[in-house]
């Protein structure tokens, strides 16, 4: 059955218990849990109730807390903190490197290895809008184009043909759209402030609680001309 699972393009998982040890005794990159299989390909069988339980570990970079005072940041060399920097990414790709090369001994020495995967919450397609929604704005802005009269109407959803599907935000009408040179911002609109608006009213329906998350600040450069408005948006 897990070999279906491992030929399976999509598969549910229902979390059970977290395994992770305290914080402060773990490297903040990953959790651990106990889980059940519930459906494969969106099927879902009385067998699978009747498999032993699994464990995942969920690696995401949110789960490194950076506490740091400003004392602390410059006491460092910048070069110390770019040999200790590290992603999500590379820890999972360590661990799948070590279980490839130790695959003779997975069931016994070692847990049996199901592969790394992507996974999405039960909100996963919502932030997945946000994102390709705040990906899109960004490389608006890298090309300084400014829309005058951002509306509902100008973002698209597109569902990937995919298993999973994935949501896109995909941005259309440019007629009022302004092009100015790099450096210069006199025609440059609040893109930023008035698309997080449109994508907070009741019509499309995303949550506060996920903008605040997903969404992402402002860039650096934006600050000094805009005020963040999320804190007056309404839920």
């Amino acid at each position: 059955m897990y070999n279906t699972v491992l030929k399976s393009q999509d598969f549910d998982l229902e979390l059970i218990e977290e395994l992770t040890r305290p914080r402060g005794q773990w490297s903040g990159l990953s959790r651990t849990f106990r889980c059940r299989l519930r459906a494969v390909d969106g099927e879902h069988s009385s067998i699978l109730s009747q498999l032993p339980d699994l464990f995942v570990k969920l690696f995401d970079d949110r789960f490194l807390k950076m506490r740091l005072s400003e004392r602390d940041r410059e006491s460092v060399h910048y070069t110390r903190w770019l040999k200790s920097w590290k992603t999500a990414e590379d820890a999972v790709r360590i661990e799948a490197s070590i279980y490839a090369r130790l695959a003779h001994v997975q069931g016994s020495s070692l847990p049996r290895y199901f592969g790394s995967h992507l996974f999405l919450l039960p909100s996963g397609h919502e932030i997945e809008f946000i994102q390709s929604a705040r990906y899109a704005l960004r490389a608006l802005q890298s090309a300084d184009i400014s829309q005058w009269d951002w509306h509902e109407d100008q973002l698209l959803l597109y569902a990937t043909p995919t298993l999973p599907p994935h949501l896109t935000c995909v941005f259309i009408d440019f007629e009022l759209a302004v092009q100015s040179d790099p450096g210069y911002d006199s025609e440059r609109r609040d893109d930023y402030g008035e698309l997080e608006q449109i994508l907070c009213k009741s019509r499309l329906g995303l949550r506060k609680r996920l903008m605040e998350q997903y969404w992402e600040p402002r860039e650096d450069w934006d600050i000094e001309y805009y005020t963040d408005s999320i804190s007056d948006m309404k839920t």
